[in-house]
């Protein structure tokens, strides 16, 4: 029977996977009956069952993953330094760059669960692979823009005025993705902190009896598990 006056808590020295996941130390409770449907009889047992909050460590895909993919994409505005009389230089290396983020986004996923929706960390990855996209199709637009026009000096003037106007914009964009990304981890930890305190202000009011909607509330919340 679970005590009133003692709150309920959990050993996380004895948990073997601590370097990946964290335990919470808060334990939720429940009791239940269970009927044998299959069974002639129709029996009822009771069932008391105890659930517990695990949240993944995002230390690791932040350091090795975040931090790489957005040197990877970083270094692609790199290429915008190449002459643009010479996009064959630029495109191949933004194509070795994209190539690379390709790999990159192949090795991760035997990092993360196979899920069915997409995690904040894929779609970082999926973002920073758009920018690397469009940094290419700039190049070969302006490589198109170039052959097209008639070849006097005013041409080479005009083309270059357009190269850097687009590092301008798809840098604006990058950075902006970027500031994005961070507001939308810094509310998914604050939230994740209201949820770590619920279990302790339930019990200091006196809610002892943990019903399944709030279980299920809580254990829909994966905010965490995706980083």
């Amino acid at each position: 029977m679970e005590d009133p006056c003692e709150r309920c808590a959990l050993n996380v020295q004895s948990f073997v996977d601590e370097q990946e996941w964290k335990l919470h130390k808060y334990i939720h409770t429940w009791t239940r009956t269970r009927e044998e449907v299959f069974r002639a009889t129709k029996n009822k047992h009771p069932v008391f069952s105890a659930a517990c909050k695990a949240s993944r460590r995002p230390e690791f895909f932040i350091w090795n993953i975040l931090i790489v993919m957005f040197l990877i994409c970083s270094l692609s505005f790199a290429t915008f330094a190449v002459p643009v009389n010479f996009p064959q230089n630029r495109l191949q290396l933004s194509f070795i760059l994209l190539l690379t983020t390709v790999s990159f986004k192949f090795v991760v996923n035997q990092s993360l669960p196979m899920i069915s929706y997409l995690t904040y960390l894929d779609k970082y990855i999926l973002g920073s692979m758009g920018i690397l996209c469009c940094i290419c199709v700039w190049h070969a637009v302006a490589n198109v823009i170039n052959n097209s026009w008639p070849p006097p000096d005013t041409v080479d003037i005009v083309v270059q005025r357009a190269d850097y106007v687009a590092l301008g914009i798809l840098a604006t964009v990058y950075l902006g993705f970027n500031c994005l990304f961070l507001i939308a981890i810094t509310c998914l930890a604050r939230e994740n902190l209201r949820y770590k305190e619920e279990p302790k202000q339930s019990f200091e009011a006196g809610s002892q009896n943990v019903t399944f909607q709030y279980l299920n509330n809580f254990a829909a919340d994966r905010a965490e598990s995706e980083i």
